[in-house]
């Protein structure tokens, strides 16, 4: 927001006050201050200029506590005291040795058993009792013309901090993917932890990156999904997001729509 330039004469014992109404009203970095300061004699002749650094701060999203969620991951059967998040099998819990199958992830191979048969067997093992959720945050461009992108992509990270709050506050085991996060993923069941997410939500940029259900399709086949409940937070009508509920199999897949920005005959 580019301010008009002050002028005004100095005079012993005057103040001078200005007042402007600045909103913000998207997430992000913000530079708020005066540019430069220059002042003048009575006859123009000298003047002095200082230039001035603008203050920095930064807008993040409204946290917004959530009373109940009702997609949160059953129990399941097996525990113990190493318990992993999600559905992740337990390694103080084996309970017995079978054949590799087509398929199966080489996670668990028995090499030693292996190396004496010629043949891969797998150790199994119950299942953690312990609830774990597996986050997917949609976080591209939105394609349409016409809709306000910041205000859409700000109201999907509130979405996500809410949630997040929520599970932490419950010591439920969050895993957090986002394509294009310079942090990463966001893995934890620690309340304190909250606070380092939240801070990272300011690196959460939106762009040109793929579909989350193409992340959750990666991770289902390569072994990595752990997490007994799946949610998709997207703004986008995504068929291929809708279609990932037909290969879930174990696991509970949730959708987060966000259609706020979108014109009524868009979703009709």
């Amino acid at each position: 927001i580019d301010l008009p330039p002050y002028n005004a004469s100095i005079g012993a014992g005057r103040v001078h006050d200005r007042f402007f109404d600045i909103k913000c009203p998207y997430r992000g970095k913000y530079s708020l201050g005066i540019n430069m300061l220059e002042v003048h004699d009575f006859f123009q002749l000298f003047s002095l200029r200082k230039k001035i650094l603008p203050e920095q701060f930064t807008v993040y999203p409204r946290i917004v506590e959530l009373d109940n969620f009702a997609a949160v991951a059953k129990v399941v059967e097996g525990s113990g005291k190493n318990a992993s998040a999600g559905i992740m099998p337990d390694p103080t819990l084996f309970q017995q040795l079978r054949e590799y199958r087509e398929g199966d992830s080489i996670r668990h191979i028995y090499w030693k058993k292996y190396a004496s048969t010629g043949k891969p067997i797998l150790k199994e093992y119950e299942r953690t009792k312990k609830s774990g959720v597996r986050i997917y945050f949609d976080a591209r461009k939105h394609p349409w013309r016409g809709v306000n992108q910041l205000e859409q992509e700000d109201v999907s990270v509130e979405i996500l901090v809410a949630l997040v709050k929520y599970l932490l506050d419950r010591k439920i085991h969050t895993t957090v993917l986002a394509p294009g996060w310079k942090s990463g993923i966001f893995a934890s069941q620690d309340t304190e932890t909250f606070d380092r997410f939240y801070r990272a939500t300011e690196e959460l940029t939106f762009g040109k990156t793929g579909s989350p259900a193409a992340v959750y399709n990666e991770d289902r086949n390569t072994g990595n999904l752990e997490s007994q409940t799946v949610i998709m937070i997207t703004h986008v009508i995504d068929p291929e997001i809708f279609a990932a509920r037909e290969h879930a199999g174990e696991h509970e897949i949730h959708f987060i729509m966000n259609s706020s920005c979108y014109l009524e005959k868009d979703l009709a």
